[in-house]
């Protein structure tokens, strides 16, 4: 995992591809897991996420009657011991810290690649990886990553896959499967339908499907180009 972490940071489209050849899972979903700002974080340290989700399936199997001597959930926290991680970072010259750290900056950064902008916000940026590229092209908003779409396609391209980040949580969700809100030129996505009409009625946007923010920004120019 360690070193992983540090590979995945140098080349993730080319070690997602390597894994699709060894397991037969799509790069992209490779890449959405373990890519920048990906739903697995690079991490080999026991976190609170662990815990809970540890707890949780306790609860959940207890309540099954799955497990024959009950179990109190919160004990679970004692069945840890990070003792040999600890071991194996020392050997390696590594800092716990450090690891922990650098395993959660690992996030989208760099320039949008339609109008060259920075990326600053992590959440609100969108990926495309274009049938033929070993690079995922990355945006710093979705109304970019859309008009880019939009050029590609009239260039006879096509995308693999299309990454957007849910509004709330962050979490990596592909574009074509996700809910949007529209409020001018600033888009928002989400995983859940009730939880974009939440945010439309908050916000007073539209809620709008994949396929309509493309007949939008199909119909404007791009002010900045860096393509």
């Amino acid at each position: 995992m360690l070193e992983a972490n540090q590979m995945f940071r140098e080349d993730p489209e080319g070690i997602a591809a390597q894994i699709q050849e060894w397991s037969g899972i799509e790069k992209e979903v490779v890449y959405m897991f373990l890519g920048p700002s990906g739903l697995q974080a690079l991490n080999p340290t026991i976190g609170d996420i662990q815990m809970s989700s540890l707890k949780n399936s306790v609860a959940t199997l207890t309540s099954l009657g799955r497990i024959e001597k009950p179990v109190d959930p919160n004990e679970v926290v004692n069945w840890t011991d990070e003792s040999f991680l600890r071991q194996a970072m020392a050997e390696l010259g590594l800092d716990y810290d450090d690891v922990v750290a650098t395993a959660e900056s690992y996030e989208i950064t760099g320039e949008d690649a339609l109008t060259g902008e920075a990326i600053e916000d992590p959440k609100r940026a969108a990926q495309i990886w274009v049938q033929g590229e070993e690079k995922v092209a990355s945006f710093a908003s979705i109304a970019n990553m859309v008009k880019a779409l939009t050029e590609l396609q009239a260039e006879g391209q096509a995308a693999n896959a299309m990454f957007v980040h849910d509004h709330n949580n962050g979490w990596k969700l592909f574009a074509e499967n996700s809910y949007f809100v529209r409020n001018g030129d600033e888009v928002a996505a989400f995983l859940l339908e009730s939880e974009a009409q939440a945010y439309a009625t908050q916000t007073g946007g539209t809620l709008t499907a994949f396929r309509d923010l493309q007949s939008i920004y199909a119909q404007q120019p791009v002010l900045v180009g860096a393509r």
